[in-house]
């Protein structure tokens, strides 16, 4: 029987979340705004921030005392120094951030919860997503973890971490990586859940085993999670990511 207010640990980073190349994200913002509407509320959340030229860190201060938004923020902070690498696969940059994704993590598990939600702190959601990613563990059995499908600009994004089994087809054609579907298609072309080689961007998995992302990301995390039992993606659940359009200074 699953618990739907289990305990629950988000964890994300931020680096230069309030502006971007001089126009006004505020990415820490909505990110909090998407935390205080949630309705399952019995959360706490860790997140990262590291080598921001604008005022991140000031923000989530300011972000960190309201208590509205969760039962408890933990503010960790680690500037390395590191270049800026942009949204690009590269294993320099894949195994920087994995490795502050690691520290996050072991500062959630500190806490014993229940479950760990990553979530990338640019995402846009809903305010039913815990509560639905929780009903994904009463759905399917032998379940670790979860992910929603994640939508940029009208097509499936995360093409990198999102990755099906190697031994079925139809999906990806056996661990490729998955197709950029619009989303009115998604339904029609999948089932509610597909089991997973990895998923990556969002992720509830369950935290009575401890799990890191190695030097790996997301497939190195789902890699270790699948050693207990199996990873899906529920497709009715649906969160975004923000385009790359600018209108009026906000992201469409």
């Amino acid at each position: 029987m699953i618990n739907n207010d289990a305990s629950i640990v988000i964890c994300t980073m931020f680096r230069d979340s309030i502006e971007w190349y001089g126009h006004k994200i505020d990415q820490v913002g909505k990110f909090f705004h998407s935390l205080a509407t949630q309705t399952n509320r019995d959360f706490r959340v860790v997140c990262l921030e590291g080598d921001s030229k604008d005022t991140t860190y000031n923000q989530l201060l300011l972000h960190s005392l309201n208590k509205l938004h969760a039962k408890e923020i933990k503010l960790l902070q680690s500037n390395t120094n590191n270049e800026f690498f942009g949204s690009t696969i590269r294993q320099d940059r894949i195994s920087h951030l994995s490795s502050l994704a690691n520290k996050v993590l072991e500062e959630a598990y500190s806490y014993n919860p229940e479950y760990i939600l990553w979530v990338e702190s640019d995402l846009i959601f809903q305010s039913d997503l815990i509560e639905r990613l929780l009903t994904s563990f009463k759905q399917k059995e032998n379940i670790v973890g979860v992910s929603p499908i994640i939508l940029l600009g009208g097509k499936f994004y995360d093409t990198w971490a999102f990755r099906d089994l190697p031994t079925k087809r139809g999906v990806t054609n056996g661990g490729r990586k998955k197709r950029n579907w619009l989303p009115s298609k998604i339904n029609q072309r999948l089932p509610d859940y597909i089991e997973m080689e990895s998923v990556g961007s969002c992720c509830l998995f369950r935290a009575d085993f401890k799990c890191n992302f190695g030097d790996g990301a997301f497939p190195e995390l789902c890699r270790q999670l699948r050693e207990h039992g199996s990873i899906y993606a529920d497709t009715t659940t649906k969160i975004y990511h923000p385009d790359t359009k600018l209108v009026e200074g906000r992201w469409i």
